[in-house]
């Protein structure tokens, strides 16, 4: 450029002295090419007589004129292109340098392997935390640059989720369990160095986010007085003055549960589960319009938690990848064009996200996991017995079943194997190294029943039949969300629970064909269903466990049902003791036990799983186990319930500081 510009000044130059040079004798001035040009323009048939220097003269001035219009022509054009070149090579290298996190440092704040939430304050210079000993849950602030530890909140038991700072960092904001089972939370504040909290708003089924001023906040309340339906509420910081922004049902798969106020205050991004053609969708609230747009569709990867980064640009998120790694969820960065740039990539897990006021700073919850089967006495009578061993043969194991000569089913994210009771003769029936095993159960012995993601390039969650060796898959389901298949005994039916939207109760021929909703199986006021537990052994019922709102207070609470499959009566219920830790995707949370006529389910206390037995025809029950940590992801009792299989999960969990640049 700087090259263009002189040649640029010297021909300029060039051309004034050819122009004053009419005025002195040609034989000073002219150089020999432009002499050889004006001798042949002479020549080309002037009819006016001229000197020699006059005519000299003339052709010198005419191509110094003309050759100067033309360099500075070409020169201009150059330049701009050379302009629009540098500017776009700038404007990338310019944008690629400033995306946020490209290069940082990760950091552990904690060493107690006991952290489950974290938030950063505004000033980048505080982390709050929790520390869950043995279910008694404390809030913990930390000085970062100090490492000093302050208690704001005593322990004591519960269930936390969603901390957060106020904007000027004089409170603290979580959410706390209304009740043991985790149906519902309320959210609270405090003062930032210990006080007594106070609520904010009840039944939140999101976290909350601070408009630019910090004088509103913004939430998600679900099915709350609507059953299927959610809305987007704003609040002043303590509560006051709730304002229904937008009333609306999900039509992704999912209610929004992670929400964040753009720093320019005119948008509210929200992100929501899916399972149809993208794996999850971020959609935005126009302030001004109340309009919806979706922001971000993403095909690969489920964003759950979402800050806005200063400038507006770009959203800092967790998320979770498309295939066998799905739970392992990461930390990534979403432009606001939809574009998802991930930012970790390790094998740990990454929980709750916060961000500091100028975006340099982000804390989170990281955590590594393990699962192992042990098997225990099946016995129903209460045991004390000592902590099992696991089977050390069996690696990563997430599900199990059996089969009915006895053999053990064990599935990790991709596969299922069959071996022998004690880990030995293992045999894989099963795999899809692309795809995840949400869930999967024994058919009488002449099936497997899958509830699979992402298996032959879908998206979808759809439930798969296939041989009891694993040969032959065939798929049953076209839903988008298709959980818990259970075989009814003569190996006819398959049941499912169908989303999204309200959760139904399906059934399919296990042929395959059309799938229809189960009669008789709604509950008045339910608005969920957790998990299908069983079949009876004659194939006449069916149980399962639903979620409820009381039709008067509108609380949440899970109980039991059990419809009667051939006929429309009304569903059973029994109640679940309070200590119900609740269902999970991958595997149901009660079980028939054999021979029983009793349920069993997992209750959750002291940080410990243990089972519980419930007799179905509602008399007392009693806890069957006595562990003293971890959970307790999955069991089956064999099919003479001699011999009952567990899986449990120990976590180790620390709060780590995510810090642009080498700080």
């Amino acid at each position: 450029m700087r090259s263009d510009l002189k040649r640029l000044q010297r021909d300029s130059g060039s051309g004034r002295s050819a122009a004053v040079s009419e005025s002195v004798p040609a034989s000073e001035t002219q150089p020999p090419p432009v002499s050889a040009s004006g001798t042949a323009a002479a020549a080309s048939g002037s009819s006016l007589p001229a000197s020699p220097s006059s005519t000299s003269s003339s052709s010198v001035t005419a191509v110094a004129r003309e050759h100067r219009v033309g360099t500075i022509v070409t020169v201009v054009v150059v330049l701009a292109l050379l302009g629009a070149a540098g500017f776009g090579v700038y404007a990338f290298l310019g944008r690629s340098r400033s995306l946020p996190f490209q290069n940082f440092t990760i950091t552990q704040v904690t060493n107690t392997g006991k952290a489950e939430l974290a938030a950063i304050s505004p000033d980048g210079k505080y982390i709050l935390h929790v520390q869950n000993d043995n279910g008694m849950q404390s809030l913990w602030l930390r000085n970062i640059p100090t490492g000093s530890d302050t208690q704001t909140v005593p322990p004591a038991p519960g269930i936390y989720r969603h901390l957060a700072f106020s904007p000027d960092g004089n409170y603290v904001y979580f959410e706390k369990a209304a009740n043991h089972q985790g149906t519902e939370f309320d959210f609270f504040r405090a003062p930032v160095l210990g006080g007594v909290p106070k609520v904010v708003a009840h039944d939140v089924d999101s976290d909350i986010t601070f408009s630019p001023d910090g004088r509103r906040i913004a939430y998600i309340r679900a099915n709350d007085p609507e059953p299927g339906k959610y809305r987007l509420l704003t609040a002043n910081e303590d509560g006051g003055d709730e304002t229904i922004l937008l009333i609306t049902q999900s039509t992704r798969g999912a209610d929004p549960q992670h929400i964040s106020w753009s720093p320019d205050g005119k948008q509210i991004a929200y992100s929501f589960d899916s399972s149809g053609d993208a794996l999850s969708y971020v959609e935005s609230f126009d302030t001004a319009s109340k309009q919806v747009a979706t922001l971000a569709m993403l095909p690969n990867d489920q964003v759950h938690e979402l800050k806005w980064l200063p400038g507006g640009h770009s959203l800092l998120s967790v998320f979770l990848p498309k295939g066998p790694n799905y739970e392992r969820s990461q930390i990534g960065l979403l432009s606001d064009k939809g574009a998802l740039l991930p930012i970790t990539r390790d094998t740990n897990r990454y929980d709750t996200l916060t961000v500091s006021a100028d975006g340099k700073s982000a804390s989170s919850v990281q955590v590594k996991t393990t699962h192992a089967l042990a098997l225990l006495d099946g016995a129903i009578s209460p045991q004390t017995t000592p902590e099992p061993q696991p089977l050390s043969q069996v690696a990563d194991p997430r599900e199990l079943d059996w089969t009915p000569d006895g053999k053990l089913l064990v599935a990790d994210a991709a596969s299922v194997t069959r071996m022998d009771p004690d880990g030995h003769n293992s045999a894989a029936l099963i795999a899809d190294p692309n795809a995840f095993l949400l869930g999967f159960s024994s058919c009488a012995g002449r099936y497997l029943l899958l509830s699979w993601w992402f298996h032959a390039g879908s998206s979808k969650i759809t439930i798969w039949r296939a041989s009891a060796d694993g040969a032959a898959p065939k798929q049953l389901t076209s839903g988008g969300f298709d959980t818990n298949p259970v075989c009814s005994p003569d190996g006819k039916w398959v049941y499912y629970i169908d989303r999204p939207g309200l959760a139904r109760l399906m059934r399919v021929s296990v042929d395959g064909g059309t799938a229809e909703p189960v009669p008789g199986t709604a509950v008045p006021s339910q608005f969920g269903i957790e998990a299908v537990s069983y079949v009876s052994p004659d194939g006449k019922s069916i149980g399962y466990v639903v979620d409820i709102a009381d039709a008067v207070t509108h609380d949440a609470r899970a109980k039991f049902a059990i419809a009667n499959l051939d006929s429309t009566s009304p569903p059973r219920l029994l109640e679940l003791d309070p200590r119900f830790a609740g269902s999970q995707v991958l595997s149901p949370s009660t079980q028939l036990i054999p021979n029983a006529n009793a349920l069993a389910y997992r209750i959750s206390e002291n940080g410990a799983d243990n089972l519980w037995l419930q007799p179905l025809d509602g008399s007392p029950g009693h806890q069957l186990t006595h562990f003293n940590s971890e959970k307790i992801t999955d069991f089956h009792w064999s099919p003479d319930g001699k011999t009952l299989a567990v899986i449990r999960e120990h976590d180790v969990a620390d709060v780590v500081l995510l810090r642009e640049g080498n700080q």
